[in-house]
């Protein structure tokens, strides 16, 4: 029961999350995967169960994964390195890691098809840094065309204003990314990261509109944020 909202959780919510790349391979979220994780069945009423299979994990293993995770959320969580995505990504991680699996089911129902979509241009932009834009083989147009297949699945879902600023955001991405010989390269950089930064913004709104929903979990990000 989600006591916050009142409602069921589907006790499915807690499994991996993933996303389907444009070859049809189903990948976890962020490349990671938890393959110390197993779903069995139990019982006539095959209700799932979801236990650490330790035949294949060193006694340290957990305890060194569960502080990267929490690092990260904390790096994730700063002001200078903002990504309400990511956290919460690493939050659902972190969640099934420790055995709380009522808040991974909480985290799980905010990651909607929709929310995956929008994810996922996370993982994209993620490669568009200066350093990378100065690169003679920065591959503009293969981004450009990646942009523009998550745009095609978010018309699908977007309703709210904020859906459609993202989206409308997308676009001056996708647009500024296209080579001008009208304009010098620096100039041409300049306008990708403001663009991107921008994008960045709006998602960061996104997610975090999404996590105020949840205030235990709220609470939960403030306190790694402080450790």
């Amino acid at each position: 029961m989600d006591e916050d909202k009142g409602h069921i959780i589907n006790i499915t919510n807690i499994l991996e999350i993933t996303w389907e790349n444009e070859e049809g391979d189903i990948r976890p979220i962020d490349e990671q995967i938890m393959p110390y994780y197993k779903e069995i069945q139990e019982r006539q009423n095959k209700i799932p169960l979801f236990t650490l299979d330790t035949t294949i994990l060193k006694p340290t293993f957990s305890t060194k994964y569960v502080d990267s995770i929490k690092n990260e959320i904390k790096t994730f969580a700063s002001s200078n390195t903002l990504n309400y995505a990511k956290l919460i990504q690493r939050l659902f991680i972190l969640y099934k890691l420790e055995g709380a699996h009522k808040k991974a089911a909480l985290i799980r129902e905010i990651l909607t098809p929709k929310a995956l979509s929008i994810y996922e241009i996370c993982n994209i932009i993620d490669k568009i840094t200066d350093e990378e834009l100065d690169n003679k083989g920065f591959p503009a147009d293969k981004i450009a065309n990646k942009i523009d297949k998550l745009m095609d699945d978010l018309i699908e879902y977007a309703e709210t204003p904020l859906e459609m600023k993202i989206l409308k955001r997308m676009k001056y991405l996708r647009k500024s990314l296209s080579i001008n010989d009208d304009i010098d390269k620096k100039e041409w950089i300049e306008n990708v990261i403001e663009s991107k930064d921008s994008l960045v913004e709006v998602i960061n709104k996104y997610f975090y509109a999404k996590l105020e929903n949840y205030p235990r979990i709220m609470i939960n990000v403030d306190e790694l944020r402080k450790n």
